[in-house]
């Protein structure tokens, strides 16, 4: 029986059909979102200044200096400085060395400067398509100050549970990393294809004539071929010399800029988003269902906003979990922690639009570094009996 290999037409309507529908939802989520600012413009107002505070009591000073001086290391190629991690990146994640770099400084600076570099170094060319989603999971981690200082001291109160919440973060992130690693490896087995004998044909001939004859002709192309080489050279060495280091910083300036323009606009939309979730009882629907699950916990009303807001903004939620000091809420704070929740999901997407990342993947590793967070904080909160 011959099957046909044309594509059917209904698959193509199918799919047009579902992008339409999507766009038309999309269409009418915006529209309602703007209803709701026009019925209370002042509230929703008084939402963007407060996102635009913490964009610049809280968020600005640290990432200003971080992005800065990262951009400029990323303009000076500092990833040639790390051959020595070449093969612990490779064993562990399947990694290129390039990938370290963006890890270190996210877990010293945090979100979302690991996916603005990881962005940075796949433009350049030093991250292929193969590594590219693993790496920008593994530079997704928030900071050492942010969780020990401000969520650790300032919202818990204790400085161990702040410390025991970071080294959990980065281990579901290794974690999960490593899981993607072996998923990959897996999918390679499934798909390698099976190696055949090679196969002698006329062009096998003719390319064994070619070779000969291209050896005769090496030699009288070797000179030929060291002076453009030697152009090259002093095309590279006039290129050097005009990327001095007043030009790299100029750019990185300029690039931080940019950047912080993006993080400082989806904190203050989300801020807004928050708050229209909270007035339309959208969140005490999603709160009402989640509490469900902690039915006899004396807090589960408390932990279910708590987990809802976060999942929106990640700071508002791991706040509100804050004031409940039992192993269950510091474990839940992991958690969000570890997923970064929608508004720096969308920042760190907006950084690796410019890639050929896939969205759902990276929302998919980010849940799962998240749900890996959640036992591995809960089972060492457990075991150091805090």
């Amino acid at each position: 029986m011959y099957y046909s290999t044309i594509p059917r037409k209904k698959s193509k309507i199918k799919s047009s059909t579902f992008v339409s529908v999507q766009e038309n939802m999309l269409v009418f989520a915006i529209f309602l979102l703007m209803f709701c600012i026009l019925t209370k413009p002042t509230v929703y107002s008084k939402s963007v200044i407060s996102g635009l505070k913490l964009f610049f009591s809280a968020v600005l000073p640290g990432l200003l200096p971080f992005m800065f001086l990262c951009k400029i290391l990323t303009n000076l190629n500092i990833q040639k400085h790390l051959a020595f991690m070449s093969k612990p990146m490779q064993k562990i994640f399947g990694l290129s060395k390039e990938c370290a770099y963006p890890f270190f400084i996210s877990i010293i600076s945090g979100y979302p400067i690991g996916s603005k570099i990881t962005s940075d170094l796949y433009e350049s060319h030093k991250i292929s398509d193969k590594d590219l989603l693993k790496c920008a999971v593994l530079s997704s981690t928030s900071g050492l100050i942010f969780i020990i200082g401000s969520v650790g001291s300032a919202m818990i109160g204790n400085v161990k549970v702040g410390i025991l919440i970071y080294f959990a973060s980065i281990l579901s992130c290794i974690l999960s990393v490593i899981i993607l690693n072996l998923i990959d490896k897996i999918k390679n087995i499934k798909t390698k294809p099976l190696i055949n004998a090679p196969i002698l044909t006329a062009e096998t001939g003719f390319a064994n004539n070619t070779v000969n004859i291209s050896s005769n002709n090496l030699t009288s192309s070797t000179s030929s071929n060291q002076s453009n080489i030697a152009i090259q050279k002093s095309i590279n060495n006039n290129t050097k010399s005009k990327d001095n280091i007043l030009n790299i910083m100029t750019t990185s300036a300029a690039d931080t800029c940019q950047s912080l323009l993006i993080v400082c606009f989806y904190i203050s939309f989300f801020f807004v988003l928050i708050d229209i979730l909270s007035q339309t009882k959208i969140l005490g629907i999603f709160s009402k269902a989640i509490s469900i699950i902690f039915s006899s916990n004396p807090d589960k009303m408390a932990l279910s906003q708590g987990i809802v807001s976060g999942i929106v903004e990640m700071t508002r939620g791991v706040k509100m979990l804050s004031f409940i000091k039992t192993p269950l809420s510091f474990s839940l704070i992991c958690s969000l922690i570890s997923f970064g929740g929608f508004s720096i999901i969308f920042q760190s997407l907006a950084f690796l639009s410019k890639t050929n990342i896939k969205f759902s993947k990276f929302i998919f590793a980010k849940l799962l570094q998240a749900l890996l967070a959640f036992l591995i904080c809960f089972a060492m909160l457990l075991i150091f009996n805090i």
